[in-house]
């Protein structure tokens, strides 16, 4: 879908959805954590597994939850997420 913006350019933008993460999410959502901090520059920081990210937002006593937005026309392209 392209839309004309005010100064008269087009751009293209792609629909998206935002969902309440799920345990399947889990690869996702660490691929865009490693992503964010590299882009920072705070990699070295980053220290989080997939397995202890499961275990805060899914494990018995969650600590978190997270939401992760999708581009409809792809379901399996994960492209934002938050975590609270």
């Amino acid at each position: 879908m392209s839309v004309r913006q005010p100064d008269g350019s087009v751009s293209n933008v792609r629909s998206f959805r935002i969902e309440r993460a799920t345990a399947r999410d889990v690869p996702a959502l660490h691929a865009l954590i490693r992503g964010l901090a590299d882009y920072e520059r705070l990699s070295h920081l980053c220290v989080a597994t997939e397995a202890n990210l499961a275990a805060a937002l899914f494990g018995p006593a969650p600590a978190a939850e997270a939401l992760i937005a999708r581009v409809d026309a792809n379901p399996e392209e994960s492209v934002g997420f938050a975590l609270f």
